[in-house]
């Protein structure tokens, strides 16, 4: 898994665009990191989008946690998801 503690510095120095985009460079290097889309904000972070790092941080701490909420102790989605339901779990 990428370790966050490196993620603000390295939005902070891609010059000319904000952590949105630079959310989705860090995307395409590491699944573990997600993309700071409207979608993604307005789901985990119900309150007025703020593009910054900070928020970022929070988005992904609120997407990993949930991640883990819908996970069981051996690591499979637990039954009910829609990815655990679409693979007949």
């Amino acid at each position: 898994m990428f370790d966050t503690s490196s993620v603000p510095q390295t939005l902070l120095h891609v010059q000319e665009i904000g952590p949105a985009t630079a959310s989705a460079m860090l995307t395409a290097v590491s699944a573990s990191l997600p993309f700071m889309s409207d979608e993604a904000l307005a789901a985990a972070l119900p309150a007025r989008p703020d593009y910054t790092v900070k928020k970022y941080l929070h988005l992904v701490t609120a997407l990993r946690t949930k991640a883990e909420s819908l996970t069981n102790s051996s690591g499979q989605l637990s039954e009910g998801t829609p990815d655990a339901m679409s693979h007949g779990c």
